[in-house]
């Protein structure tokens, strides 16, 4: 079971639900899971200390391949 929480609130779900992108979408998080903010921050400082300008809705997968490309090309 997968343990979300949002506020005081917690739901246990099963890991093979159809309703975890919905909580997600919702504000809930699985307890212990790395927040997806903090991921997509890290990705965006690596881009600028590169010198790369992204789109500042740019997801995590093409930050990684943007990054990934600048590092080939160095």
């Amino acid at each position: 079971m997968l343990k979300f929480v949002k506020g005081d609130a917690v739901k246990l779900i099963d890991p093979e639900s159809s309703l975890i992108k919905r909580l997600k979408d919702n504000g809930w998080n699985v307890e212990g899971e790395k927040d997806h903010d903090d991921e997509l921050d890290a990705l965006r400082e690596e881009a600028e200390a590169l010198g790369l300008k992204v789109h500042h809705k740019a997801g995590a997968d093409k930050l990684k391949a943007a990054i990934a490309e600048a590092k080939v090309a160095e």
